[in-house]
């Protein structure tokens, strides 16, 4: 029988790039290494990214629209939990804004076929024009091999022994996670509405001891597209913004179970203040404040972060109720 897996795409206004994305899982697997289906979830979305799903019908196994937003985790964990229902052997999470390459998903499954260890893999992850890594991706890569250059093309020979790169982290733009993972980890904690649930995910990965790989004969385009042009916003909107964003940072912190529940308390005030001060000698007055603000909100939340921990300590497929 062969290898069945199911690609999940969170829609929220992905026009025009979702076309790319979206047509792209076809030509993903001509190898005929795995069956793939594709599997749709609409955040509600404001542009007209409804009705171009709704003439792709017969390209998508499962198309669900919701009548709200409600975040990039818990929209992934409804096809996680269908994955998972319908004995998927992985899940492919692939952002609204990126596109495979030819037989990009084939090898990556056949990658993590051999490499059951790797809990979750990634391919490279490029920009638009495929001439330069996709930045968060690249940082990541420089952790691990430190002499690598901004060039996709690159002979990785020269770097490592094989296509297969063992990384601490990788942004989840486009991750194939296997079944035994989810099954062990769970999936998002809807804790996390947008930003700082990948990192967590991560950090769970890491207790329940699977490992995480890039494998380099693989690649996606991820376009970073912000959709729409932004207003500029005023002090007080910015800062609101960015406090969203860093009370993500703060659950991620707490939540970590790679630590103790003592050490994150212990460590959490120097840790805000060295990255209040970095803003604050950017001269960044909102990220300042809103780093500060973020803190004291998840102080508040303590209680909750803690009984999120102690159900991610255990071994289950978390938040998929």
């Amino acid at each position: 029988m062969s290898t069945k897996v199911l690609v999940v795409v969170v829609v929220y206004n992905g026009m025009p790039l979702l076309s790319e994305c979206i047509e792209s899982v076809e030509k993903s697997t001509t190898q005929n290494l795995c069956k793939v289906d594709l599997f749709v979830v609409d955040n509600a979305s404001k542009d007209n990214s409804k009705a171009y799903l709704e003439k792709q019908n017969s390209k998508i196994h499962q198309l669900i629209f919701l009548d709200k937003n409600i975040g990039f985790g818990k929209g992934n964990n409804i096809g996680i939990k269908y994955a998972l229902q319908k004995n998927y052997d992985f899940v492919f999470l692939l952002n609204q804004d990126a596109w495979f390459t030819q037989n990009a998903l084939a090898i990556l499954v056949q990658k993590a076929l051999q490499n059951p260890q790797f809990g979750i893999l990634s391919p490279l992850q490029v920009n638009t024009e495929g001439n330069h890594f996709d930045p968060n991706h690249y940082l990541h890569l420089k952790k691990t091999l430190p002499k690598i250059e901004d060039n996709p093309k690159q002979n990785f020979d020269e770097l490592i022994n094989n296509d297969l790169i063992e990384v601490p982290f990788t942004n989840a733009a486009a991750w194939l996670i296997s079944k035994k993972c989810l099954n062990k980890i769970g999936a998002f904690d809807p804790l996390f509405f947008l930003y700082g649930e990948d990192n967590d995910l991560n950090n769970r990965r890491l207790f329940h001891k699977f490992k995480m790989g890039v494998c380099t004969k693989s690649i996606v385009h991820h376009a970073r597209y912000k959709g729409h042009t932004q207003h500029k916003k005023t002090f007080t909107q910015k800062k609101k913004q960015l406090s969203t964003r860093f009370y993500s940072d703060q659950i991620a912190f707490f939540k970590n179970i790679n630590y103790s529940f003592k050490n994150r308390k212990q460590k959490s005030i120097s840790h805000t203040t060295k990255r209040a001060l970095r803003h604050l000698k950017q001269n960044k007055i909102a990220e300042f404040w809103a780093e500060w603000n973020a803190y004291f909100r998840a102080l508040k939340n303590l209680e909750t972060i803690k009984k999120q921990r102690r159900i991610c300590e255990k071994e289950a497929p978390h938040f998929l109720e």
